[in-house]
């Protein structure tokens, strides 16, 4: 299965995943994210991202919903 994290982190050029929530507010995480088939990735690696990247304990129970919470808390 596709990891959403690792493709997010070789989008970014990030030399770790650590890198990614130091990077997540800049424009081109964001374009990174709405270039994304929603369908690529599973509901559950939307919300282990989203809890990585955003040091939140939201669950989402829509990849919509998902994707455009991670979308909005870009810059």
């Amino acid at each position: 299965m596709k990891d959403l994290l690792d493709f997010l982190a070789k989008q970014l050029d990030c030399t770790y995943l650590s890198d990614l929530p130091t990077v997540y507010n800049q424009q081109i995480f964001k374009e990174a994210i709405e270039k994304i088939d929603i369908n690529e990735y599973s509901l559950d690696n939307w919300n282990e991202t989203i809890k990585y990247i955003i040091k939140t304990d939201k669950t989402f129970t829509s990849i919509a919903d998902a994707k455009t919470y991670l979308t909005s808390k870009c810059k």
